[in-house]
């Protein structure tokens, strides 16, 4: 097991009333949260996030200050706390919150248990293998840290990305681990590869593989002639390991979920069912991201539970129809999303109510007649 000396030495990082009460609705106000300590219930929706004050939420903060604690001299999580969270997601992922304070650094559940891919099309994902290999994904993140300490750039650019994968390398190797940990696996990544690229990754702030694993040979050249023979060890992660504890125990509880509950959605007659997603719909709180994704699903779940006649249904459904067709009237552009809704939701003889410039007329005919 991963020792967890010294703990009682840490600062701690305080975690409780993180989360912020309130709906941020607008860039600006998710910025402010976020700069005052808070997390917007967006983005932690958006991220999947274990809540920070759970028990694994507590655990995971624990363990990943042991490993952050000996990359002291990449960055002194001593003076400058960091809180650490998971994501309730699968495959290998990290990610740093820009303007977070203090900082908030996550990883995906993926990097420590295997996960399954979301959707139809079911892919697994093997976790990381060595405690090695996340102090180099954290030593990743803390470049991005760093560089927006000194520079703050409005935007992430290949030029970072390329630094966040070189400047660590040698940091971990002076604070004890493997530089080279999980270089076999970005290999098999690029050997999978068969040299094709995708236009999506020309667009992408991060380096392609190739060009990712080119700048972590280059370093480990480097710290090589510096250093002569940096051959190491790594430390298993092993299954007894806390932060594996930490990624099978904790989960992330949606806002939808939450709103649910509130209004004992399952206990509930398909007409008041139908009354609490027209209420969500109105919000426009859910027709973006994961959001979307968790609403779009209880949605569909619901159409396929009415057990009424034809018309019965499309009693139900209208309201739905008419609330997805008013938001989209009032959308600024496009929406794929409300357009998937609409497909779920309408009902079998449409007959709704005109809008926008339509009412206008339809009101008209009506007074004529």
């Amino acid at each position: 097991m991963w020792s967890i000396e010294n703990r009682a030495h840490h600062k701690p990082v305080d975690t409780t009333h993180t989360h912020s009460n309130s709906e941020e609705k607008t860039p600006q106000s998710i910025e402010a949260a976020l700069l005052s300590g808070k997390i917007p219930r967006v983005l932690s929706d958006e991220l999947r996030m274990v809540p920070l004050e759970s028990p694994a939420g507590r655990l995971f903060q624990d363990e990943m200050e042991v490993i952050a604690q000996r990359l002291h001299e990449h960055w002194d999580v001593r003076s400058q706390p960091i809180r650490f969270f998971l994501m309730d997601l699968p495959g290998i992922n990290a990610c740093q919150i820009k303007g977070a304070n203090p900082p908030l650094i996550g990883f995906t559940k993926g990097c420590f248990i295997p996960t399954e891919s979301e959707g139809f099309k079911k892919e697994q994902f093997e976790p990381l293998t060595t405690i090695d290999e996340i102090a180099l994904i954290l030593g990743h993140e803390q470049v991005h840290l760093n560089i927006e300490k000194s520079l703050n750039p409005k935007r992430n650019s290949k030029l970072e990305e390329g630094l966040a994968n070189y400047r660590p390398i040698e940091a971990a190797f002076k604070a004890g681990f493997n530089p080279a940990a999980g270089l076999s696996r970005a290999r098999r990544e690029v050997s999978s590869r068969q040299g094709q690229l995708e236009w999506n990754e020309i667009l992408d702030v991060h380096p392609i593989p190739e060009s990712s694993l080119s700048i972590v040979e280059a370093a480990l050249t480097q710290l090589n002639r510096k250093y002569g023979d940096i051959s190491r060890e790594s430390t298993p992660l092993d299954e007894s390991h806390p932060l594996k504890a930490a990624a099978n125990t904790g989960a992330h509880t949606s806002t939808l979920q939450k709103i649910l509950e509130k209004c004992s959605y399952e206990e509930g007659i398909p007409s008041e069912k139908a009354s609490s997603l027209e209420g969500i719909i109105r919000q426009g709180t859910h027709l973006e991201g994961r959001r979307f994704h968790d609403f779009k699903k209880v949605v569909n779940t619901f159409r396929k539970s009415l057990r009424g006649s034809e018309s019965e249904n499309d009693l139900i459904l209208t309201p739905l129809f008419d609330a997805t067709l008013e938001r989209i009237e009032i959308q600024p552009s496009r929406s794929s999303n409300l357009e998937t809704l609409l497909s779920y939701i309408a009902p079998k003889n449409l007959s709704t109510k005109p809008i926008g410039r339509l009412e206008i007329i339809d009101t008209a005919c009506r007074d004529f007649i």
